[in-house]
């Protein structure tokens, strides 16, 4: 990657080899079983593999993107889209997993900040009961149900990754199944945490059990309950007030899955308002770690915005549809995070060395990489004159995501690969 910035500086056009070398490195961040079409079908996987990903760099449906080709339907590709499996999607999720922590291991850092979430993608359409993959949700814009999906993300600054995702169904809709199926795809992957970050979904006893005996650093925060609210006026009526740190918090229900961890109570003051806000996290942290300063734990947690600037950016390329197949969703939502995961990755090599030094800047915006996809998926639909398109290939720089993207869906391994067998569970 030494010789990257040069190649920036430098741009040359790319010839019909290397625009060929550049779509078979695009298809080859999918595994090629991950899309089975009939052998004397007229489309094919390159076909359906093109337009879903063509369909995500520009937010469009990806019926628009087929109804501009001469060669296939719109129909065709939805047909062959609706043979997804559920465990083949598991399964490029999970390369996608051991691409990223292949890169990672290297970086000069031994360990990584991660979290875990819940994100929606909210429904309108008819059978939400009877649609497993249908789940309810917070109320927003107009409706209480949604897709929703587990996500796996590295928050470090710099190398923001999206790990691994699957999707909740009404079987499996609970916090433990995930946390127990994410930290065991980390240790398969060989990523060390250094924190992990849960939002108050996973405030959960069967969940802080889990972690404690497994010795992984959380934090989670703690929902605003009467419970709370007594311990934090019980802790004010003494001289010291806050900050306080309560030993032996008790989570769940006595004597059936009750446990106990350390909660600390912290209190913010808004300047502007001149109001006071009481919160608390519990966590397993060393009570060394946050004994001088307790709003350590504050902006530890603050880097699980990480995963919430991932899923905006994730956004950007969501491919628009109106289906009520889970398993496509599951597939749609995927070739986002691998489009986003490539874009955190041109950034990650480009300054690769100051990495370890813990600096970062993106370097090179989303829609530049948009539109260089644009052109070269889209070339021949959208601009009719090809000199002007090598012009604008060369203009931003297209070798140099040429080489990268080559090195990015090169097949890596772990030492133990963590397949679909392993997450079983969740699926039912």
């Amino acid at each position: 990657m030494a010789n990257v910035n040069r190649q920036i500086e430098i741009p040359t056009g790319l010839d019909r080899k290397e625009r060929r070398s550049l779509k078979r490195g695009l298809l080859g961040i999918v595994p090629k079983d991950t899309i089975i079409v009939p052998k004397k079908s007229k489309i094919t996987e390159f076909d359906i593999l093109e337009d879903a990903f063509s369909a995500a760099i520009c937010k469009t449906s990806i019926e628009i993107i087929a109804s501009q080709s001469e060669d296939h339907s719109p129909d065709r590709v939805i047909a062959n889209l609706n043979r997804l499996l559920l465990e083949s999607i598991a399964t490029l999720m999970i390369k996608n997993a051991e691409r990223v922590a292949w890169q990672l291991r290297s970086t000069r850092r031994t360990k990584f900040a991660v979290a875990f979430d819940f994100t929606a993608v909210m429904y309108y359409g008819v059978d939400k009961k009877g649609n497993p993959f249908v789940t309810g949700t917070k109320p927003k814009n107009g409706t209480y149900y949604a897709f929703r999906f587990f996500a796996i993300s590295i928050t470090t600054d710099g190398a923001r990754f999206i790990l691994y995702a699957c999707p909740v169904t009404k079987e499996t809709d609970g916090a433990f199944m995930y946390v127990e199926t994410g930290i065991e795809l980390l240790r398969e992957l060989g990523i060390n945490v250094s924190i992990l970050t849960l939002d108050r979904e996973f405030y959960a006893a069967d969940v802080i059990n889990y972690l404690q005996e497994g010795h992984i650093n959380f934090i989670i925060p703690v929902p605003q309950t009467d419970r709370f609210k007594r311990e934090v006026k019980k802790r004010t009526q003494f001289p010291e007030k806050l900050p306080a740190v309560v030993k032996f918090w008790r989570i769940g229900q006595p004597h059936v899955n009750e446990t106990e961890t350390t909660l600390v109570i912290l209190e913010e003051k808004d300047e502007r308002k001149g109001e006071v806000h009481t919160y608390g996290y519990v966590t397993d942290l060393p009570w060394d770690f946050y004994q001088t300063d307790p709003s350590i734990l504050s902006e530890l947690y603050s880097k699980r915005w990480g995963i919430e600037t991932a899923f905006r950016v994730e956004d950007k390329f969501d491919i628009y549809t109106t289906t009520r197949k889970g398993e496509v969703r599951y597939f749609f939502f995927a070739v986002g995070c691998l489009l986003y995961n490539f874009w955190v990755f041109i950034n990650f090599c480009v300054q690769i060395s100051e990495f370890g030094r813990g600096r970062s800047k993106i370097l090179i915006k989303v829609d530049k990489l948009k539109l260089f996809f644009t052109i070269l998926l889209l070339k021949d639909k959208v601009l009719r004159d090809r000199n002007i398109a090598n012009l604008l290939l060369v203009a931003i720089g297209e070798r140099q995501i040429l080489m990268l993207l080559c090195h990015f869906s090169t097949r890596t391994k772990t030492k133990r690969d963590f397949t679909s067998e392993n997450s079983a569970t969740i699926f039912g």
